[in-house]
C-alpha cells in the first residue's frame, strides 16, 4: 500500500454507529472532514455487513436531505482528496479489523453542479448510464494502485460498477465468500440499484 495518501486525504473524524433499525437496514459508521480547498464538509457513511464487508459511500454534507445525493457530480476537482480521505477511513477499520473487506458502488451521474456569472449553483440534468461510470473508473484505477493483490481480491462488476476488495486470508476460510457478501450487497447497499 502506498503511503502517500496521508499527506493526500484530508483529516477526517469519527462522528457516530448507527445501529440497524426500521429505517436503517445495516448498522452504519459516520465520519466527516473537511476539505481546506472548498471549504466544504463531507460525510462519509460505511455500511457495515455480516462477514466483515465495509460498504463505503461519501457525499457533501450541503446534499444530506438530496435523495440523490450519491449521484451529484460536484466540478469541485478534488476527487483524489477526497478518495484519499475514505481510503485512510478504510485503513482505519482496517487496523481495528483484520478480517475486512470493502466495497462500493461508482454511482451514475444524474445531476450535475454547475455555476452561473454571480457563483450560484445550479443543478444541471445528466444522463450517464450504470455501467462503468466515470466515479467507478475512477475508484478502481485508485484501489487497484494503492491496494495490490496481496491483501485484497479486486472483484468487480462493470454492468453495475460495482467494486469489492476482499480479504484473501477470509477468502481462504470461505470459498463461497465472494458470492454471499455479493448476494447480500446487492440486496442491502443503499443506493445499489
Amino acid at each position: 500500500m502506498h503511503t502517500n495518501i496521508f499527506s493526500n486525504g484530508y483529516e477526517y473524524k469519527f462522528i457516530t454507529k448507527i445501529n440497524s433499525g426500521a429505517n436503517q437496514p445495516v448498522p452504519e459508521l459516520l465520519y466527516t472532514f473537511f476539505s481546506s480547498k472548498t471549504h466544504k464538509t463531507y460525510y462519509v457513511h460505511v455500511e457495515e455487513y455480516p462477514n466483515h464487508f465495509y460498504g463505503v459511500k461519501f457525499h457533501l454534507k450541503d446534499h444530506k436531505k438530496n435523495p440523490h445525493k450519491y449521484n451529484i457530480q460536484t466540478n469541485y476537482h478534488e476527487a483524489r482528496p477526497v478518495i484519499y480521505t475514505c481510503i485512510k477511513i478504510m485503513l482505519d477499520i482496517n487496523a481495528k479489523d483484520n478480517c475486512s473487506s470493502f466495497g462500493f458502488i461508482g454511482s451514475n451521474t444524474i445531476f450535475s453542479i454547475e455555476f452561473d456569472d454571480s457563483h450560484q449553483e445550479h443543478f444541471k440534468p445528466v444522463d450517464e448510464p450504470k455501467c462503468k461510470t466515470k466515479r467507478y473508473r475512477v475508484y478502481k484505477r485508485i484501489m487497484l494502485t494503492f491496494f495490490k493483490g496481496t491483501t485484497f481480491e479486486h472483484i468487480y462488476n462493470e454492468e453495475t460498477s460495482a467494486y469489492m476488495m476482499v480479504r484473501r486470508t477470509e477468502l481462504e476460510k470461505n470459498s463461497n465468500l465472494i458470492n454471499e457478501i455479493a448476494a447480500y450487497f446487492s440486496d442491502n447497499y443503499t443506493n445499489f440499484d
